[in-house]
């Protein structure tokens, strides 16, 4: 009698060991911990790799600059773009999203290709001694590249933010296919002053878009993100011969994402203070040396 009470003492034993709960769970006694209750771990719960974060900052720039072809000040490197012109719009004089347009390029494009449309406007010159910067013009849409023979291209109308006509200019600068890395890069060497502020502003702010005389000759380049600050003749100095000493105030940062010859597009990407005309991007500027006030 007695062996048959503990071969089924045995038998029960040996079922709840393996069915766990009876639900597909097992059940986990913590060792060495007393007073603590078993931990049900549930079968269907999986442990996955690690979500690497988004950057927000890329994304927040990002962001920022779909906006901005809507708006105008754009800067051209206008002995390229001219070379790749709209010469004639099919069934219509002007077009809108899904009409095809023929475009008379120079450089290659191949299908897939997405451009953006402009419109010229007033040629930027340096404020101090008008050597030509570049020319503003007016974003008009982007026009997606179907087929291409020869020196002409076949495009259809994608997005249009006004009416596109015969005689507007295409940019290859635009490409959705490859996004741009923002970075920044605390060996840069150039620097160089803001010499424009969208719309005509005097005045920029975060979101805003500045133009700045660095250009391909400085080596900046898309996704660039260098500092801005203003370079102010310190009061709590003497001079120095006659050079005074500069310090360099930070107001924030801007984001680079068009480049031409001799100027290029930043995006302010961050704020400290007002950006004015005349601030500086780049490296910090360098002072004499000074003494202090006696």
């Amino acid at each position: 009698m007695n062996h048959r009470v503990w071969l089924l003492m045995l038998c029960f034993v040996m079922g709840v060991g393996w069915s766990g709960t009876g639900r597909g769970e097992t059940v986990v006694a913590p060792k060495g911990v007393p007073g603590l209750k078993s931990v049900v771990l549930k079968p269907e719960i999986q442990i996955l790799d690690p979500v690497i974060a988004v950057d927000s900052r890329q994304k927040a720039i990002e962001s920022a600059l779909e906006g901005q072809f809507t708006k105008a000040s754009w800067i051209l490197d206008e002995p390229a773009v001219q070379k790749n012109g709209i010469v004639h719009v099919f069934d219509s004089e002007t077009a809108d999203v899904g009409k095809r347009v023929i475009i008379q390029a120079k450089e290659t494009f191949r299908p897939g290709d997405r451009l953006t449309v402009h419109r010229p406007g007033e040629v930027l010159r340096d404020p101090e001694d008008a050597r030509i910067l570049g020319r503003l013009s007016e974003t008009l849409g982007i026009v997606e590249i179907v087929a291409s023979h020869g020196e002409e291209a076949t495009a259809v109308v994608i997005k249009a933010y006004k009416e596109i006509l015969a005689g507007d200019w295409v940019d290859s600068f635009l490409n959705e296919r490859t996004p741009i890395q923002f970075t920044m890069d605390p060996e840069f060497k150039a620097n160089g002053p803001i010499v424009h502020v969208e719309n005509d502003l005097q005045m920029a702010g975060l979101g805003q878009v500045v133009v700045v005389e660095l250009g391909m000759k400085d080596q900046v380049y898309p996704g660039l993100i260098l500092p801005v600050y203003r370079a102010s003749v310190s009061r709590a100095l003497h001079e120095v011969g006659k050079k005074p000493r500069l310090d360099s105030i930070p107001l924030g940062e801007v984001a680079f994402f068009r480049i031409a010859a001799n100027a290029s597009l930043a995006l302010i990407t961050r704020a400290d203070d007002v950006t004015e005309t005349g601030d500086w991007i780049g490296a910090m500027v360098a002072s004499p040396k000074y003494r202090e006030n006696p």
